[in-house]
């Protein structure tokens, strides 16, 4: 995405675009199909094609997920309904995400009613890089408090800033995972289980799959609430020029 950037006129924000420009890949055993469009802001398509590349094209790289099982697990697993939905983006949309180190993440929320709502995250990248953890959304606030946020009547719909995040270690492939809820989420947290000092991690799992069975565990029962999910996957490198 940087090389592509490079060669054109781009902004920060996808409010402030004309255009946008995505794409993605399905892998076979014999090649992979490289799909990408150009779109009008508004949605309407300008152009797009479609390009195949041979194994010899990408054999000295990563073209599979390292953390398969986890996307797998968030993406079958998400609760969404006609009458409940919450998203999340970045300030550079929500597909393609890469974001260098020290970079600032701009998340953004939208939710179609009030809602209370915490953010967990899962980090998968190899033994040693696995866990899960509650952000941080109001550092101010006391006790569990300081991770619940709420969106409320006159927010409805419109997309509302969670602050800045800088992108740190350990770098790689991550997944924000929005639990969202029509009630108050303070007595359904996953329990944290340490702060870590170093990366200023709130962990609640050493294994990211347990991390999300404790999100999905601790949800309202009550008839009349109601529930949604979303999940977010974004890139961060040390250095653009290098693998994570």
């Amino acid at each position: 995405r940087e090389c592509i950037a490079k060669r054109l006129k781009t902004v920060d924000s996808p409010d402030r675009a004309d255009y946008l420009f995505t794409g993605r890949y399905e892998k076979s055993s014999q090649a992979i199909d490289l799909a990408y469009t150009l779109y009008k802001i508004e949605g309407s398509a300008v152009s797009g094609a479609v390009v195949r590349l041979a194994p010899e094209a990408f054999s000295n790289y990563i073209t599979d997920p390292k953390s398969f099982n986890l996307d797998k697990l968030l993406q079958s697993g998400l609760a969404v309904s006609n009458d409940f939905r919450v998203s999340l983006r970045t300030n550079l949309g929500k597909e393609n995400l890469l974001y260098k180190k020290g970079q600032k993440v701009k998340l953004f929320v939208k939710s179609n009613r009030p809602a209370h709502f915490y953010l967990a995250g899962h980090i998968d990248k190899g033994q040693a890089q696995r866990r899960s953890y509650l952000l941080n959304l109001m550092p101010k606030a006391q006790g569990k408090r300081r991770f619940i946020g709420y969106i409320n009547g006159d927010e409805v719909n419109k997309w509302i800033s969670l602050g800045k995040f800088k992108a740190a270690r350990p770098f790689g492939m991550e997944n924000l995972q929005i639990i969202a809820s029509t009630e108050d989420l303070i007595d359904n947290l996953p329990q944290v289980v340490r702060y870590d000092p170093e990366t200023k991690l709130y962990l609640i799992a050493d294994d990211p799959e347990k991390g999300v069975a404790k999100t999905r565990a601790l949800i309202p029962e009550e008839d009349e609430t109601s529930v949604a999910e979303a999940v977010l996957t974004f890139t961060t490198m040390a250095d653009m020029g290098k693998k994570p």
